[in-house]
């Protein structure tokens, strides 16, 4: 399974999952639900931007919040998105 994103021709970049095959082709059970079928894949590559500050860090190393809709790079900018300054 491959995670990333479908950039649709009319709809543009829309997450997404994929199969990728032992030869590299991609299966995508799912290609029906977008309407061209005719976009590209564009794999993750694990690093994220911070929704405060826009830094951009390593996933893994992120303060995921707001029921996993925003990421940010410290406690700092964590407090700052939601209103509070310190």
């Amino acid at each position: 399974m491959v995670r990333g994103w479908y950039d649709d021709v009319l709809w543009g970049k829309q997450a997404h999952w994929w199969c990728v095959d032992l030869s590299g082709n991609i299966i995508d059970p799912t290609i029906d639900q977008f309407p061209t079928k005719c976009g590209e894949y564009i794999e993750f590559n694990g690093i994220v931007s911070c929704s405060e500050c826009e830094k951009e860090i390593p996933e893994k190393d992120a303060i995921i919040i707001g029921n996993g809709n925003y990421a940010v790079c410290s406690q700092r900018c964590a407090l700052s998105l939601v209103g509070i300054k310190q």
